[in-house]
């Protein structure tokens, strides 16, 4: 532990400290000891910036934007803080003002290849393709070696479907810096989304890398070592839960693959409200717990690594459904509560709104799912919980809907319900895969933008849910209507089927 603030006594001194407490990763001392710098030099700008990236790097955008609007009144032509100022604007969605702060720091620097690559994201996020694509190769045009130019590039070749430039941009980057984590972790997606498993899980394994972007599992210290794929016969593991329950669910999976493997003795790690769900998954050598005391094992490992040591590959997908199931009293409680006659439909249009890709997989409100309400012979059961929940408690008249959401404690009480009904309708959220894992029919609807790796290509169905899944693609960015309309036609025709 560092040295406390009052054993310092000058602006140099607190500037050492609050360095190495950064550095260290003791943000609050850090930023204790940046407020003391100007305590001392109220202009002091260099403070000011630095606290601005400490804010930054904290997702405190207000704060950090605050922070260089001070850094630039005390240090005017600092290009730098400009460019921090844009980064900051852009992750408050201000997307015209962050514009102005790139640009800003252009005049004063125009050379500078991390604003241009800065300025190219902007135009990405906003959908400029053409410009985006300029600005990454004029700044790559400046630096030949500039790696984050190259990758930023490569993201905007995958989102504008360009696949081959992807992949060759993304393995450039990786001969230029071999060890550049961000770019495994886009390169095994792009791969995954393509069905290449061999090439792509091991790559998958950088998810858990310390300085990966959003890093998606942390290494656990254990006294017994991690499975590599070693023989299983008579030998007990367990495994530990990562990423949403959407992953939770869909690779539970593979506790039956393991136990045909000859393990003795599986421990499932998984999240408390999944507990009496994952009870379901019919094997004598398993145990489910949340418990995150982890008991001695011959071996542990990640849930999602799994595949890659099981060897899966499009053909060899463990797709054997129903792998989880529900009391028969659990279903007909809930079962009680739904209509009688009709077809019963649950409806899911928004996730989690922490969720990276949620502004493109959520639909904005319930009105967008209006051609629905207009086919006879259908209720709409809605399984909201969390965002879209006010919505469901109130719907528009014209819009009936029976909201079960507010009532759900857990994954097993949402399970009873979706066993119960004849079809779920539903974004791409953890109920998709409750569905799939159960044997119920699922629509999915997919965005345009940041579609999940899991759905891979260009394909109405899923190897992962065979005969119980179908996919319905948004054509374009964030207009769900197009997409609304073909499930309305394959409803009616579903109906019509039924009746017939």
């Amino acid at each position: 532990m560092l040295g406390h603030a009052q054993e310092i006594n000058s602006a140099s001194g607190f500037s050492l400290a609050a360095s190495c407490a950064y550095m260290l990763g003791e943000y609050d001392l850090a930023e204790k000891y940046w407020h003391s710098i100007l305590e001392i030099e109220p202009d002091n700008a260099d403070a000011y910036n630095n606290l601005g990236v400490l804010f930054l790097n904290m997702e405190r955008f207000e704060e950090a934007k605050n922070a260089f609007v001070q850094t630039i009144k005390f240090k005017k032509e600092s290009f730098q803080a400009y460019n921090n100022l844009g980064i900051t604007l852009k992750a408050l969605f201000r997307f015209d003002e962050a514009k102005i702060a790139y640009q800003k720091a252009l005049e004063i620097n125009p050379n500078d290849a991390e604003i241009l690559s800065n300025l190219g994201n902007l135009h990405r996020e906003l959908q400029h393709f053409d410009e985006a694509e300029a600005f990454y190769r004029e700044a790559i045009a400046l630096q030949p070696d500039y790696v984050n130019a190259y990758r930023n590039l490569g993201l905007l070749l995958k989102g504008t479907k360009r696949f081959i430039e992807a992949e060759e941009t993304y393995k450039y980057v990786l001969k230029l810096k071999p060890t550049c984590v961000q770019t495994q972790s886009n390169l095994s997606f792009l791969l995954l989304e393509q069905g290449r498993y061999t090439q792509a899980w091991p790559l998958f394994e950088v998810r858990y890398a310390p300085s990966l972007l959003h890093s998606s599992a942390h290494m656990p210290i254990l006294s017994f070592p991690k499975w590599q794929g070693e023989s299983l016969f008579g030998k007990s593991l367990i495994i530990l839960h990562e990423q949403g329950f959407g992953d939770e669910i869909m690779f539970a999976r593979y506790v039956h693959v393991l136990e045909k493997m000859g393990a003795s003795r599986i421990t499932l790690v998984c999240k408390a409200p999944l507990i009496s769900l994952f009870q379901s998954l019919s094997s004598s050598i398993l145990s489910v717990t949340s418990d995150e005391e982890i008991m001695e094992h011959d071996f542990w490992s990640f849930l999602l690594s799994l595949p890659l040591h099981c060897k899966t590959t499009l053909e060899t997908i463990p797709s054997e459904l129903p792998y989880l199931s529900v009391p028969k009293n659990c279903v007909e409680y809930w079962k009680n509560k739904l209509p009688k006659e009709g077809m019963n439909v649950g409806i899911v249009w928004k996730g989690s709104s922490h969720h990276l890709n949620d502004l493109h997989r959520s639909l904005s409100s319930l009105s967008e799912i209006k051609p629905l309400w207009s086919i006879s012979g259908v209720h709409f059961i809605s399984l909201q919980k969390g965002s879209g929940e006010d919505e469901a408690i109130n719907p528009p008249l014209d819009q009936p809907l029976i909201h079960l959401g507010t009532e759900i404690e857990n994954f097993l009480d949402t399970a009873a319900i979706v066993e119960a009904l004849d079809l779920v309708i539903c974004v791409d959220t953890a109920i998709v895969h409750l569905a799939g894992a159960l044997g119920t029919e699922c629509w999915v609807l997919l965005p345009e933008v940041g579609t999940d790796w899991r759905w891979l290509r260009d394909r109405d169905d899923s190897p992962w849910y065979p005969n119980v899944m179908r996919l319905f693609r948004q054509k374009t960015p964030q207009r769900w209507n197009e997409t609304i309309n073909e499930v309305a036609f394959a409803l009616k025709k579903k109906i019509n089927m039924l009746i017939f």
